[in-house]
Order: structure tokens, then C-alpha cells, then sequence
């Protein structure tokens, strides 16, 4: 019988379309259903026993893992209406222009309920009781920490901060009350409308968005309590007590599974949302950074947002990639200080020249019709006057005899008045002058008083037929004279068709200016960006190359490629009102104008919707393949037994003694073969690991401690020398070392541990980030390639024994060779593991401080400061030294645990090929029908198989519509193997399999990190 194909299948992995690649794994998981329902009955067999769990565990290995896009930002950068921007929505997330309004953490993922009354839908997740507890605590100490004196309690002071907070909860609460200490913990923890909430979550649905943020207003808006009458305040909102809120929406930009956070920040003095944040940030596939781009390019504020220690955990993460830097409110710009400041040759300032020339013609179109009518209608008069005088004149000259001595009585037609005629011409002239004063076809060159004088003359004359010849040409010469005025007049008047195109072509140009003003603000603030973020990754590097070595420092050295690393930074120029305004949203705005945008790409706003969907789509595709992979393999060997239950293969038993005899030599070979090489390479890794990060533990653990007695005397220093004044320290010793006061966030903790990881923070990089995902890169091709020699054996024995085979059995070999190659989930769990060990640093840390915080914060009366300043210099100098020595004992358990996951999940892989590559051989050989009682099953699942690959045919032909979307990083496409004597016979041209490594997935990808290299040799 011909063998099964899996062709399409193989056709379909390699799609771009996110969509098609979905529609093939729905397909091949309703496949893996047929063929457990199928094949169910006979699950007493041992071997159909094994294929049901393997088909569990291909439908397992695809995990819906998603891709978080963490947003950070200072207040009134404008996160939230970014967010709405990006949603399509105008005010999904509440803002406000005069104050924050998300006070609390706000995750917004997509909605896949189809009841149309939970169009929108949000899960509000409150802290528990024991975490609200702890904050009134710390918000009655801020209170009592004020005395008994009358304070402000509508500013920034953690005092009106805590007030501001018990408020909002407790309206009936009295100010006086609070400043006396007439409130416990206890007590405002265990009011019931406080209670009831804790540790619990609201669900809240609606169908329209008017009505949804209604329901979800009190939960994150974060509005002060401005009543400082004592007076009840009916309107609860319960954002203190909220820990995250989970928006649910269809919208485009969330279909792919990409889920974005709204980061207040991770210096909350709520504990709970300050650790929820932080792990937020931990496990961000992206992490967009948001400022004003009026201050984006002046402040540095990409380093300020970040801050010191988050910019040298992203160093030690090797997560620098992953940022995305967003300047807002680009619309907000003045032309002519954008034209001062740009350069020549610019386009903008040859449009702008090109916009004065047409205002121009537009002041001459717009001067006073009346007047240029009145002149015109003058003009006429004069005109028919002389044409009468002419006609006369002609008539008199033609009845004349030429040799007569008689003289010609002339009258010129022009009556009336001189003097009013005069005035009326002059008057209309001024009119003229005042509507266009520039215009250069004015009313002076008419010399009218000149012309009414020649016009009127006296009423009546005596002339000769000489002066009548000669009157006669003078009237003739005027008549055209003034003829030729009444035609440019005419000619001058301003036509509306002419008018109104002119006034286009100026709104036109004024757009254009304004968006090439624009562009080139973007253009010059883009680089800038890009390069102090570059500066702000080398200044981290230099300071802990500067504290693990002061004497051999050389700011000379580089210690990477700045350039390349601004130049990686994407970096967009967007204006979230100008998008909704083109959108047609945000209504009440109607009289906002947003000319500067020609259409809503100018806004970047759909380019930033695509870069967010693209990071997606990359860790779906990825997911995708690596199911499609697993699913191959799992239907080739079905493919096998059903084919062989068929039509087995017979052969005498001495050869078949021989043949499993020559088999299992091979496989002993490739067994041993396979283990060497993971022994080897894992004990050169461990080697590595050992020599650039644990050996290097004890002299951090001295560098630190030696470090951290400096660190606490900085402390105590002067405000303007970066020290704490005594109230902000106390403050912050009641929060357990974080704490942002006036002079901007602090964190003692990390401020104490900086130093433990200086040592070895470039070498943690380089090894977790650069070394080891190629050695596991190079690693996966030795392996895949000693799988091929293993069946180029087998094929040539085959050969030469003229044994008969299947190519079937061949192709799943080769199957499992190539999935070695898809080492995207190994070094996912390399990722995330380095990730999670790095920050197991500081919970010892913190473990340690908190007594001696708590001794601090409780620290009144005379002397407070001093005994606060003695008390810690103690305490640090008799911990210190035990305290970084937990702290770098958990990191190393817990590197040395992801090694030891990471070897047993490749030793468990490729171990598992071989068994099904010696066990599908054996069947070939032995002739093994493990259908052999259930006919009527295998018959059944013979006709699935064989209409498999036809299941895809739609998917597999269509055209990959998505075909812009960037590759998945991480995922190597599979390469066949160099031609050799030893490598495999092709036997066809199907594209090659690939199985990924049956691990379960971290819970989020960091594709930023994920990138294709190439296997090299181990040094």
C-alpha cells in the first residue's frame, strides 16, 4: 500500500499568517480527538496505552501562554489615553487632564465571551485582609507622625496622602479623630464595608461602554477626597483596596493574545500592587516606557522613568531589547519655532514660502468687488461719451470741404458737473486702496482728474478741421485707453471659482506644513531618544565596571555596541487625540482642530497597533509550529503501526535475528552516543557556570558588606548629598525600605544589594544571554546529527541486505532530528530561569532589614533621628555579612536547579527518540500488529490518517495573507543535513519535520530576548 503523507501538514507550519497557522492546530487537535476516541477501546494494549498519552501530551504542549506588554510612565504622560488609543476606544481606561486617575494596576486582555450582555468585562481582584492590615498601619503612622497640629491635607505629603486614602474608604471618618489616634488598625481593617472586600473579586459586565465604565469607575479611579468640611462623602471608591483590575474586550489588537498592563508604578506604598507591578515587569515580553515629547528629548527621561536599579536589572536580565520608548502628545507643537529651528533645504520651509506667495494672491482676489464694479461702470460712461464725440466728430469731418475756411461747433457728450464726477472717481479709487493697499494695479495710474479735465473741457468749442482731425485721434486713442482699463478690471475681478481654489490650496498647505513640522520634530527627536538611551545603558555598565574593578577601569573600553543598541530601540512619535478625533471619537472636542494630521497613520498610533500585535503574533507562531511539530511525530508513528498492521513485512527469522541484532548495536551506539555528548556539554556548561557566577559569590559577599556601611552613612548625609532627611527616612523604614517621597523614589533594599551583584553582573549576561543559548543551539545540531548517521546505518545495511523498508520509519527519525533543531522552549526556561534567580537577591535582604526597618519606624520623641541613625549603623555592621551570604546561597540553588532541569528535559527528549526510533524499528522487523484483535480500530484509523493531510488542504493552499507579519524569533527553520556517503537517502522532497522539546512552557515568552543564532564550536 503507498504510505500516508503528512505534506500539507509540513506546508502549513511554515505559514506566516498567524491565522492559518491557528486553523491548522485547531485542526490537527480535532484530529488528535478523532484518534483518541478511535482508538480508545483498545487502550488495554500496552503500546495503544502509550499513543493515548502521547496524544494527551501533544495537546498539552500547546499552551496559550501570552505575551504582556507592561506601560510605564510619569503622570500626565498620557498612558491611559494611549491605552484607549490602542483599543479603539475613548475611555476604555479613565483619564483625566487634572489629575491620575489609575491608581491601581489595570490589565487589559481579550474578551472571548460571545454573551452580548458581557461585551465588556472586568474581574476587580482585591488584597487580602492581612495586606490591607499592614498599609492602615502605615497610613495611621504617616498620619500620627504629623502630631496633633492642624495640616494640609489636600497636597502631596504622605500625611495628605494617607488622609486622602482612609477617606476615600471611610467617608464618616473625622480629620481631628485621625490626628488624635482615635482610629486602630484593627478596627478600620474589621469595618464591614471594608471587610466584605477583602481578599475577594468583583466580577463586573455590561453591554455598552457608557454603562461598563460606570460599573468600574469607583474601582480605579483614584480621586481625592477634597471635602475638608468632615462632611460625608456618599461616593466610595474602593481603588485602595484594589490589587489588580482585568479589563476584558474584543478589539483587534488584543486577538492575537497579547495582554497590556497599565503600571502605576512599582513604588506604590500598597505592598501587594507595588510586588503584582514588579512581577508584572519581571515577566513582560515588552516593556513600554511613555513621556511627553515636549520633555522626551531635553530631560533624559527614558533614564529617569526606569531609574537606576530597574536600568541594572534589565542589564543583568539582558532585557534592554525589550523596551519600546512612546513620546506622546506630538500634535503639541509651535510652527514657527519649528521653522527657526530647523535647517535649510527642509521641506517644510519651501512649503512655507510656497503658503505666504499664495496668501498673497489671496489678498489681491479678496479686494473690494464694489469698488473695482463702480470703477468699472465709470469706466463705461466715459467710454460711450467719447464713442459719441467720435461718431461726431467723423460726421462734421466727412461733410466738411477740405479747402473751406469754415470751423466744426463741437459739444462733447460728457455732461454734468466736473467737480462731482471728480470727487466720485477719486472716492472709489480710495475705497480701492483701502481693501488692497499692496495691490500693485491700484487706481493711481488712471489719471482720472486728467482724463474728466480732457473729457469736459468747456460745453462747447469752435474748431478748425485740423484741430478736428487731431480731437478726433485724441478721443479715438482714449476711448481704447479706457476700453483697455474696463478690460483689466474686469479681468481683476474676483472670480469665486479662482477664490475658492486658492483657499484650498493654502488649508492644503497649511496641513502639509504642519505635518512636515511634525515630521521633522519626530525625526530629530527619534535619534536623540535612541542615543540617551544608548548613554543610559553604558553609564549602568561603566558604574559596575567602575565598583567590580576601580583601579583597572578604563571608560575607553566598550563593553558592548551602543550604537547597535540605540539603533534597536523602537521609538514612536504618537498623538492618542488625534487618532480618536480622526476616528471620530471624543465628540465633545468637536472645536479641537488637529490639522497637523493628514490621515490617522500620521498619528503613528496604527503603526504602534501593529508593533503590538507583531510581538504577539511572534510568540503565537512560535507556539503554533512547535504544536504542529509534536502533532507530525505523534501521527507518523500511528502511521507506522497502521501500515505494518497492513501490510507487515516478512522476513526469515535468522534474518530477523540478524537484523534486530545489527539494530540494537546502533541504537546501544546512539544511546551512548547521545549521553556522552550531554555529559560532556552540561559539564563544561556547569563548569562555565561555576567559574563566572558562583565562584565569584564570596568576594561579593565582602565587596557588598564592605560596600554597605557607606551605603547606610549616604543615608544620613544631607538632602542636596543624596541623603534622607529624618521624616522620609522614617517614612521609608515604616514601608520596609521603599518609599517615594519629595526627592522621587527610593529603595534601601536595592540600594544595599547593587553592590552584591556588581562582580559578576557582566559576566551573568554574557552567560545567560549570549553563551549558553548557543551552546544549547549547538548542542540540539550535534544531537540531530547523530540521529542521521544513526538511520544513514540502518539505510545502508538495508542496502546491502537487501532487507525491505519503509521510508516512514526513516522519515521519523529525521523527524526527531530536526526538532532538536527548535530550541526555543530550552532557551525560554534558560530566560526565565536566570530571570528568577537574579531576583532571589533581595527577598533575603528584605527578610533581614525588617526588624531593624520596624525598630526605626517605631523611633518618637527627642533623639529620634539619632537613635534611628546608631541603630541601623549596628545593625548592618553585625548582619551584613550573614545576610548577603543567604541571599547569594538561594541564587545558587537555584541556578543550579535550572541546569539540572534544563539537562534532564534534553537528556528525557532525545532519550524518548530513541526508544520510539528503536521501537519503530523493532516493529518493522518483528512485524508486530498491535491491531491484531481490533481490526475494526485499526481499519477506522487507517481512513483518519489517510484523509489527515487533506484536513489542511485549505489551509495549506491559501495565501498567506499575513505575509508582512516578522518571523518568530527563536525558532529555527529546519536545514537538512550536508550531503554525505553516510547521510540519509533523500527520498522526497517534502519539507522536514520538527518536534520541539515536550516541556512545559514558562508562563510568558520573552520573544525581545528569543533570537536565531547560529551553532558555533564551543570554546
Amino acid at each position: 500500500m503507498d504510505l500516508m503523507k503528512l505534506d500539507l501538514f509540513q506546508q502549513a507550519k511554515y505559514k506566516e499568517s498567524l491565522k492559518r497557522l491557528e486553523s491548522a492546530v485547531e485542526v490537527g487537535l480535532n484530529l488528535l480527538d478523532n484518534i483518541k476516541s478511535t482508538i480508545t477501546s483498545a487502550k488495554e494494549i500496552s503500546a495503544v496505552a502509550s499513543f493515548l498519552k502521547s496524544i494527551d501530551n501533544v495537546k498539552a504542549s500547546y499552551s496559550s501562554r501570552k505575551p504582556i506588554i507592561g506601560v510605564v510612565g510619569s503622570t500626565g504622560a498620557g498612558k491611559s489615553s494611549l491605552i484607549n488609543a490602542l483599543l479603539d476606544h475613548e475611555s476604555l481606561v479613565p483619564t483625566n487632564c487634572m489629575r491620575a486617575c489609575t491608581a491601581v494596576i489595570t490589565e487589559i486582555q481579550y474578551n472571548h465571551s460571545t454573551n452580548e450582555d458581557e461585551k465588556y468585562r472586568a474581574e476587580v481582584e482585591f488584597i487580602k485582609a492581612a495586606e490591607w492590615g499592614k498599609e492602615i498601619r502605615i497610613l495611621l503612622d504617616d498620619i500620627s507622625s504629623a502630631g496633633t497640629t492642624n495640616i494640609d491635607i489636600n497636597g502631596e505629603s504622605p500625611v495628605a496622602v494617607a488622609y486622602s486614602k482612609l477617606r476615600t474608604l471611610y467617608p464618616d471618618i473625622s480629620k481631628d479623630d485621625l490626628l488624635k489616634g482615635k482610629h486602630t488598625a484593627q478596627s478600620l481593617a474589621h469595618d464591614p464595608s471594608v471587610a466584605q472586600l477583602l481578599g475577594s473579586t468583583a466580577k463586573v459586565s455590561a453591554s455598552t461602554t457608557e454603562e461598563f465604565e460606570k460599573c468600574l469607575q469607583k474601582y480605579i479611579d483614584a480621586k481625592k477626597s477634597e471635602d475638608d468640611t468632615d462632611e460625608k462623602d456618599e461616593s466610595v471608591a474602593h481603588w485602595p483596596l484594589v490589587k489588580v483590575v482585568r479589563i476584558f474586550v474584543k478589539v483587534p489588537v488584543l486577538d492575537t493574545g497579547l495582554v497590556i498592563v497599565d503600571l502605576p508604578g512599582t513604588q506604590d506604598s500598597n505592598a501587594a500592587r507595588s510586588a503584582v507591578a514588579a512581577k508584572y515587569i519581571e515577566k513582560c515580553t515588552g516593556l513600554w516606557v511613555i513621556a511627553r515629547i515636549v520633555r522626551a528629548t531635553d530631560d533624559k527621561i527614558a533614564q529617569k522613568l526606569m531609574g537606576q536599579s530597574f536600568r541594572r536589572q534589565m542589564q543583568i536580565d539582558g532585557t534592554f531589547s525589550a523596551v519600546t520608548f512612546i513620546c506622546s502628545q506630538s500634535d503639541i507643537f509651535s510652527v514657527t519655532e519649528m521653522l527657526r529651528a530647523m535647517p535649510d533645504g527642509e521641506k517644510a520651509k519651501a512649503t512655507n514660502k510656497k503658503l505666504a506667495n499664495l496668501e498673497l494672491e489671496l489678498k489681491k482676489l479678496n479686494e473690494d468687488p464694489q469698488a473695482i464694479k463702480s470703477r468699472i461702470s465709470e469706466l463705461a460712461k466715459l467710454i460711450e461719451s467719447r464713442e459719441k464725440d467720435i461718431r461726431f466728430l467723423e460726421a462734421e469731418i466727412a461733410g466738411t470741404n477740405p479747402y473751406g475756411e469754415g470751423k466744426i461747433n463741437f459739444r462733447s457728450a460728457q455732461k454734468g458737473n466736473k467737480r462731482k464726477q471728480r470727487a466720485a472717481v477719486v472716492v472709489a479709487r480710495k475705497r480701492a486702496q483701502r481693501t488692497h493697499d499692496e495691490s500693485e494695479d491700484s487706481d493711481s495710474s488712471d489719471s482720472s482728474e486728467e482724463e474728466l479735465e480732457t473729457a469736459d473741457g468747456e460745453n462747447e468749442e469752435q474748431l478748425t478741421l485740423e484741430e478736428a482731425r487731431q480731437r478726433l485721434k485724441k478721443l479715438k486713442e482714449q476711448a481704447a485707453a479706457w476700453d483697455e482699463k474696463a478690460a483689466q478690471k474686469k479681468k481683476s475681478a474676483p472670480l469665486k471659482k479662482k477664490k475658492n481654489e486658492v483657499e484650498q490650496e493654502i488649508k492644503d498647505l497649511k496641513v502639509l506644513l504642519q505635518f512636515e513640522c511634525l515630521d521633522f520634530r519626530n525625526r530629530y527627536s527619534t535619534p536623540n531618544i535612541q542615543r540617551q538611551f544608548a548613554d543610559g545603558v553604558k553609564e549602568i555598565d561603566e558604574e559596575m565596571a567602575f565598583e567590580r574593578d576601580a583601579d583597572n577601569f578604563d571608560p575607553d573600553c566598550k563593553m558592548r555596541n551602543y550604537d547597535e543598541v540605540a539603533q534597536q530601540l523602537p521609538v514612536f512619535c504618537v498623538s492618542s487625540q488625534g487618532y480618536q478625533r480622526l476616528c471620530g471619537r471624543l465628540k465633545e472636542d468637536q472645536d479641537k482642530k488637529f490639522p497637523c494630521f493628514r490621515n490617522a497613520g500620521d498619528t503613528q498610533i496604527p503603526q504602534l497597533q501593529a508593533h503590538a500585535r507583531s510581538i504577539a503574533t511572534s510568540m503565537r507562531q512560535g507556539e503554533c509550529r512547535s504544536f504542529l511539530d509534536n502533532l507530525s511525530q505523534c501521527l507518523t508513528s500511528l502511521m507506522v503501526q497502521v501500515v505494518l498492521a497492513a501490510e507487515p513485512l516478512k522476513m526469515a527469522d535468522d534474518l530477523k535475528e540478524m537484523e534486530l541484532a545489527f539494530l540494537e548495536t546502533c541504537v546501544l551506539k546512539l544511546r551512548k552516543g547521545v549521553k556522552g555528548t550531554l555529559d560532556h556539554k552540561f559539564s563544561r556548561w556547569n563548569e562555565r557556570l561555576k567559574l563566572d557566577i558562583l565562584d565569584k559569590f564570596p568576594g561579593a559577599v565582602r565587596f557588598a558588606s564592605d560596600q554597605a556601611t557607606e551605603t547606610v552613612a549616604g543615608w544620613e548625609k544631607p538632602k542636596e548629598e543624596g541623603g534622607l532627611v529624618w521624616s522620609t527616612y522614617r517614612a521609608t523604614c515604616v514601608r520596609e525600605g521603599v518609599f517615594e517621597g519629595s526627592c522621587g523614589p527610593r529603595d534601601l533594599n536595592q540600594e544595599l544589594i547593587a553592590p552584591l551583584m556588581s562582580p559578576f553582573s557582566v559576566s551573568w549576561e554574557a552567560l545567560f544571554t549570549k553563551y549558553l543559548p548557543k551552546r544549547i543551539d549547538a548542542v540540539a545540531d550535534d544531537l540531530a546529527r547523530q540521529l542521521f548517521e544513526f538511520q544513514a546505518g540502518i539505510q545502508k545495511r538495508q542496502a546491502i541486505t537487501k532487507t525491505p523498508t519503509y521510508g516512514m520509519v526513516a522519515q521519523q527519525t529525521k523527524s526527531f532530528a530536526e526538532g532538536l533543531k527548535n530550541t526555543t522552549a530550552v532557551r525560554t526556561e534558560l530566560s526565565f530561569g536566570q530571570k528568577d534567580a537574579s531576583r532571589l537577591f533581595l527577598p533575603p535582604v528584605n527578610e533581614a532589614m525588617s526588624g531593624i526597618y520596624a525598630i526605626c519606624g517605631k523611633e518618637r520623641g527627642k533623639g529620634t533621628w539619632k537613635r534611628m541613625q546608631e541603630a541601623m549603623r549596628s545593625y548592618i555592621e553585625n548582619h551584613r555579612q550573614e545576610m548577603f551570604e543567604k541571599a547569594t546561597t538561594s541564587v545558587e540553588v537555584r541556578l543550579v536547579q535550572m541546569m539540572d532541569h534544563i539537562q534532564t528535559t534534553m537528556s528525557t527528549y532525545i532519550l524518548t527518540a530513541v526508544d520510539s526510533i528503536d521501537q519503530d524499528h523493532r516493529s518493522m522487523i518483528e512485524g508486530k500488529n498491535i491491531f491484531e484483535t481490533f481490526v475494526a480500530v485499526r481499519k477506522e484509523l487507517q481512513s483518519i490518517l489517510e484523509g489527515a493531510d487533506e484536513r489542511l488542504q485549505a489551509i495549506a493552499e491559501a495565501p498567506d495573507d499575513d505575509s508582512d507579519l516578522p518571523k518568530p524569533m527563536g525558532l529555527r527553520k529546519p536545514t537538512p543535513p550536508a550531503p554525505s556517503a553516510s547521510a540519509p537517502a533523500p527520498e522526497d522532497k517534502k519539507p522536514k519535520v520538527e518536534v520541539s522539546f515536550d516541556i512545559k512552557p514558562s508562563a510568558f515568552d520573552d520573544l525581545n530576548r528569543a533570537s536565531s543564532i547560529k551553532a558555533e564550536p564551543e570554546n
